[in-house]
């Protein structure tokens, strides 16, 4: 899950919220979708949520560096392009980069996370010894 990713990455609260609001209107709509809840219904509310993803995916780049925010902004505005562009026909072209940006972006964001990890263990150094957080 992504839930302790969201967490741990540098962004605003408001980021971070929207974060979360992504998944669960992620995890909403696939159950909706499982329950036979009509696609029109459904997938307004996924595609209104994929906003929400972007709002938090471009936020948390804004704070990294370099391929990290590159990718992160690319990536956002895919997603965010298609929630707009869904209801034309062969709109699902639009993500075809998303499928490599964001697997892409959650491998550059894990580097992110672990050199603050990093940062924070040696700032609690102990005399010669470590405490780790």
């Amino acid at each position: 899950m992504l839930f302790p990713i969201i967490a741990a990455l540098p962004a605003p609260p408001w980021a971070r919220a929207a974060g979360y609001g992504w998944l669960v209107v992620d995890m909403s709509t696939d159950i909706m979708a499982f329950n036979g809840v009509p696609v029109a219904i459904y997938l307004a509310l996924r595609l209104g949520g994929h906003i929400s993803s972007a709002l938090w995916v471009m936020a948390s780049s804004w704070q990294a560096k370099g391929a990290t925010r590159i990718i992160g902004w690319l990536y956002a505005l895919d997603l965010a392009s298609y929630s707009f562009l869904a209801a034309y026909k062969g709109s699902f072209l639009v993500l075809i980069p998303s499928a490599l940006l964001f697997p892409i972006w959650l491998v550059l964001v894990g580097r992110v996370i672990t050199r603050i990890g990093e940062g924070e263990q040696a700032r609690v150094g102990i005399g010669e010894t470590q405490v780790r957080i």
